[in-house]
């Protein structure tokens, strides 16, 4: 119900909190993304006790043969992380159109900001089906050292020359070609392939790790600022404790205990790099609280977990996402370095691992293009994300002038 002031004008709306407070049945949303995790808690019971899900078992035929799918602990995570996103992002903006419209013109005014949305757009369209589409990287040695396009090197280091060759037949070299528009390696394989595989170990290392962070830094972080006093000083020095534990050491302890993995980077990282989310939020809430909507509902009765879930969460929600896409290319950047110090997944086809054995002596005299081109698409994706957060940042702020 709404109310309008004769003399001053605004607008006031009352909630008829018994009515709120009464209902027993949730929303078909939230019906819809605990649908989701049931899935996957589904999915992983069978996996556990009964072994892979198979095709036979579902009748579910491919043109290859049946399909079986073999889940490994970082595919649940990818998994539980895309429920999570799904929740925090899609559900919120879907059931709020206005609301996302208003982001969206704010957003768009940023050329650079749209920019960093479309080569992210790209990067993770390639990275999803790019692999399925165009193949998997494969060696073929005959074709090793090619050139990309608009470079030539000399004909005798390349295997069989994939694009034109010129010079004197004594001193032959050899051009770039649409057919390995980015070179290939010392083995042959196809870099636009290699870098396809090296996004798509980023990009799920960013979401994994930031979908992590997000239940751990909000359930800390609104504790703390709501509830406050020993509580809030209790859970802050914990965080204080944990950011003075680098991730990086406990990541290598972990690796004499358990095989090195993609599964134990993000773990690590993810559960260990929440502090900052954390305090982030715990402001935003601290500052929210002491608004008179959070004030009306603790007046009509409302309990601490009902102000906190509808009221306070809801209302954090835009600092959340901001400071997660500001943390990914942090994440991002410390999975590359792991992969080209040598201790991250063992046969990763991350970025970094592509930069350690582009950067060997011998390989990068002869095909300096796989490093090079595996550092500029790093720094892309990570400067792209930067922009995006921040621009994301300004147009989620609270404090703007409704548009």
């Amino acid at each position: 119900m709404t109310t309008r002031d004769e003399e001053d004008g605004p607008t006031f709306e009352t909630v008829d909190w018994a009515e709120v407070e009464s209902r027993r049945v949730p929303p078909g949303r939230d019906l819809l993304v605990a649908g989701g995790f049931l899935a996957v808690s589904a999915l992983f019971a069978y996996d556990y006790l009964f072994g892979p899900v198979r095709g036979d078992l579902l009748n579910v035929g491919s043109p290859v043969g049946r399909v079986r799918w073999d889940p490994a602990g970082f595919d649940w995570l990818v998994l539980l992380s895309l429920c999570l996103l799904f929740a925090v992002v899609v559900v919120p903006l879907a059931s709020d159109r206005s609301l996302a419209r208003r982001y969206w013109r704010r957003l768009r005014r940023d050329r650079f900001a749209l920019a960093a949305l479309g080569f992210l757009a790209v990067v993770t369209a390639l990275a999803t089906v790019g692999p399925a589409l165009f193949g998997k990287p494969s060696i073929d040695p005959a074709v090793r050292n090619n050139p990309p396009l608009f470079v030539t090197v000399d004909a005798a280091a390349v295997g069989e020359c994939l694009g034109r060759t010129t010079g004197p037949a004594t001193d032959p070299v050899c051009h770039g070609s649409l057919r390995a528009p980015l070179g290939t390696d010392n083995l042959g394989r196809l870099m636009s392939r290699r870098l396809m595989m090296g996004a798509r170990v980023s990009l799920l290392m960013g979401l994994v790790a930031s979908m992590l962070m997000v239940p751990v830094a909000a359930i800390v972080g609104t504790v703390a600022g709501y509830f406050g006093g020993r509580v809030d000083g209790l859970l802050m020095r914990y965080v204080d404790v944990q950011g003075t534990v680098p991730a990086v050491l406990v990541y290598l302890v972990l690796v004499y205990l358990f095989e090195r993995s993609l599964f134990l980077v993000v773990l690590v990282f993810g559960l260990l790099s929440w502090g900052g989310l954390a305090r982030t939020i715990r402001s935003a809430v601290i500052q929210r609280k002491q608004e008179p909507y959070v004030a009306a509902a603790r007046a009509a009765g409302a309990g601490p977990l009902t102000v906190v879930r509808r009221h306070l969460l809801p209302n954090v929600s835009n600092t959340v996402v901001t400071a997660v896409t500001i943390q990914v290319p942090t994440l991002i950047l410390a999975e590359a370095a792991l992969a080209y110090l040598g201790i991250g997944e063992r046969y990763s086809r991350s970025f970094g691992q592509l930069m350690a054995v582009g950067l060997d002596g011998l390989d990068f005299a002869r095909v300096p293009w796989v490093a090079t081109e595996a550092a500029v698409a790093l720094a892309l994706i990570a400067l792209a994300f930067n922009v995006l957060g921040d621009a994301l940042r300004d147009a989620m702020d609270p404090r703007r002038e409704r548009e």
